[in-house]
């Protein structure tokens, strides 16, 4: 009877622990927790609202409460963590054009921002993390509204009428925290979108093994949701996130400062400087072959290789079929391209100077030739 008493007992017990995890699964994937907050960031810089982002990311606990922020950017290039600038756009027109290039802390592919770009990102407790449920949660949100043909596909990008992308994604993943953040285009620039995601070097010959960005078609959420505005993006993914129970106190509109957030300017400045955007940039080389007839006509040939590290050149390397002519310049070339920033001033900088030190050797057409020779190779 004992026996009989205490194997019932222990299995009332085991289905109440089954059905206990049962429900704090159900509870983990389905539940939104009431003190959930949306933050709309009232910056349109770059570099302070991915500070801000990754301030959020370091001091926020997002244990009991998950966070969506929100924001746009004035017209800006941002890469991810593991990619070339220089294979990825046109850093020499971004930098004429005074737009802004930025490097993100998390992964992922190339983008183009401007103000007809919202970015989302979900800052979470690990356990919480999930793109798709996120990228999902977005889809539900406009397709609550509007009458638009929105998808996920399996890199996880939104995808507008099953073909075009409208949202490019990334994360970084921490011990606690997770960020999740993508872009949804809804009425962008789209000229300026291919003509800044387009670099001159894609047609030099290059050796690198960073992450580089895949092409896709992309189309504006405006040619199928004509009117479509920042302001109502925002409100109906807010919604969607709080699960309609958006108020003052869990939405709110943020202007980042250090005074708010103790930390912020150190992280601004260092997402700011020269050598996290372009020092950052993965070891690569650039390769060309050059031939032209000088001098009685006679056939000159030139391959150039050049090394850079670190966002610096750190070697070249010439072969050509005049060796005893290019002696004279070698020494010249090494002393004021080794070590120089592989930046547009610094590098024009360094050529000028060959250039014209050069011609006290003679021969200045051949010379003149090979600092030529050198400013394509460098695309400046």
């Amino acid at each position: 009877m004992m026996v009989t008493m205490v194997t019932r007992y222990l299995k009332i017990k085991l289905q109440f622990c089954q059905q206990i995890q049962t429900w704090n699964h159900l509870r983990k994937r389905y539940s939104t927790k009431s003190g959930d907050l949306v933050f709309v960031s009232l910056s349109n810089d770059i570099f302070m609202n991915l500070a801000f982002e990754d301030w959020l990311y370091e001091n926020k606990n997002v244990k009991a409460k998950s966070i969506l922020l929100m924001w746009k950017n004035k017209p800006t290039v941002v890469i991810g963590r593991h990619q070339n600038p220089y294979l990825e756009c046109d850093v020499w027109k971004i930098a004429k054009n005074n737009l802004s290039l930025a490097r993100r802390k998390s992964g992922g592919g190339a983008v183009y921002h401007d103000e007809g770009n919202i970015n989302c990102s979900f800052i979470k407790d690990r356990s919480l993390y999930n793109r798709y449920s996120n990228l999902d949660l977005v889809v539900k949100a406009l397709s609550s509204r509007w009458n638009v043909d929105l998808s996920i596909n399996t890199r996880e990008d939104i995808l507008l009428d099953g073909f075009y992308k409208v949202s490019g994604t990334a994360s970084k993943l921490g011990r606690n925290t997770t960020y999740h953040h993508f872009t949804l285009i809804f009425d962008v620039d789209k000229d300026k979108l291919f003509e800044y995601l387009d670099s001159p070097m894609s047609t030099v010959g290059v050796h690198s093994k960073a992450t580089q960005s895949l092409k896709s078609r992309v189309k504006n959420l405006s040619d199928s949701i004509p009117g479509v505005t920042y302001d109502s993006l925002v409100d109906v993914i807010g919604q969607q996130f709080l699960q309609g129970k958006k108020n003052i106190d869990n939405f709110r509109f943020i202007n980042p400062s250090e005074s708010q957030y103790p930390g912020l300017q150190k992280i601004y400045n260092e997402l700011c400087d020269w050598e996290w955007i372009y020092g950052r940039t993965p070891n690569f080389s650039l390769t060309r072959h050059f031939v032209k007839n000088l001098e009685y006509y006679i056939e000159h040939q030139i391959t150039i290789n050049v090394n850079i590290e670190k966002g610096r050149i750190s070697k070249i390397d010439i072969e050509t079929n005049f060796n005893e002519t290019y002696l004279k310049m070698r020494p010249l070339i090494q002393e004021h391209l080794i070590g120089t920033r592989f930046w547009l001033n610094d590098l024009q900088m360094s050529l000028d100077t060959i250039n014209k030190e050069s011609r006290h050797f003679g021969e200045i057409e051949l010379h003149s030739w090979v600092v030529n020779c050198l400013s394509k190779v460098l695309c400046v």
